[in-house]
């Protein structure tokens, strides 16, 4: 048993009778206090408890709020406010029991193995779809568009398909520590949401290169090259996405949030994919 972990028994009791089982992640990051496992009063379902100091905890609890029930988005479950007898403010969140993105490209790393091009294309469409939700609420009358303003491949989660004859984990995009509501006036957030998608899958197409300093014309330049090892179609998503982080530039045709899933799924369709030895490594 590790120093962080607990069992059932030892658990510290948390706010709203979850029982806090082990460390997961140290403080650190924006007003980040902590992130714990923790078990559900009653089930003893899993779930995330993300610990929090005063900072901008309303934001993040009301975005988390907004986007609960979303597909591709982690759901909030509770929230409690800091109180006299716990400092910290306490969300909580679903569980995802497939580790992160991150996680998911060292392991490929360490075994000088690529991903296999379906499940890329698996995380692009899902991410997409999560970002769309964000930006437009899906029809949710009165929404505020939300720029999640930190999409990387540590905020992307993995989980078991509630389907077993599904082939890939879920994917969930998490942590709206940053994330910023009423953005409509703020366009260039958004887009750099997208951006920052397609850096984040084409680290995917690379996991079995060592990562250095991310200077993003280097990065671009390999994908405009076809130097990645993968379809054209992806390719050409990639490219076209990486652009949305130049702001400024006006020339840069970009298309709504609302077009991009059909057109990536479109594209997905077309691609002639290139699996390699065709296996994830979960765990």
């Amino acid at each position: 048993m590790s120093a962080t972990e607990v069992t059932m028994s030892e658990a510290t009791m948390g706010p709203g009778g979850y029982r806090i089982l082990e460390l997961l992640s140290e403080a650190g990051g924006v007003n980040n206090c902590g992130i714990y496992l923790a078990a559900a009063p009653s089930t003893d379902d899993l779930v995330i408890c993300k610990q929090r100091d005063d900072g901008d905890v309303w934001v993040e609890a009301h975005v988390a709020r907004q986007l609960t029930g979303f597909a591709h988005l982690v759901s909030l479950l509770d929230y409690f406010p800091a109180s006299k007898t716990n400092k910290n403010h306490s969300l909580y969140f679903g569980y995802c029991d497939q580790g992160t993105l991150e996680d998911l490209r060292l392991r490929h790393y360490l075994f000088q193995t690529k991903i296999p091009e379906s499940f890329i294309w698996h995380v692009l469409l899902s991410m997409a779809k999560a970002l769309e939700a964000c930006h437009t609420g899906l029809g949710k009358p009165d929404w505020e568009p939300i720029a999640h303003r930190d999409v990387h491949r540590g905020n992307i989660l993995l989980s078991a398909p509630k389907d077993p004859a599904e082939q890939y984990p879920e994917v969930y995009l998490a942590d709206f520590g940053r994330a910023e509501m009423g953005v409509a006036r703020n366009q260039e957030a958004m887009q750099s949401d997208i951006a920052h998608l397609a850096f984040t899958v084409f680290d995917l197409c690379s996991a079995d290169e060592e990562h250095g300093p991310e200077i993003v014309n280097d990065l671009k330049s390999r994908v405009e090259n076809g130097l990645f090892g993968y379809s054209e179609e992806l390719r050409v998503v990639l490219s076209i996405l990486m652009d949305y982080q130049e702001a400024e530039d006006e020339d840069i045709a970009r298309r709504p949030i609302e077009e991009l899933v059909p057109w990536i799924e479109e594209l997905r369709g077309r691609a002639e994919m290139q699996e390699y030895e065709g296996e994830l490594i979960l765990e």
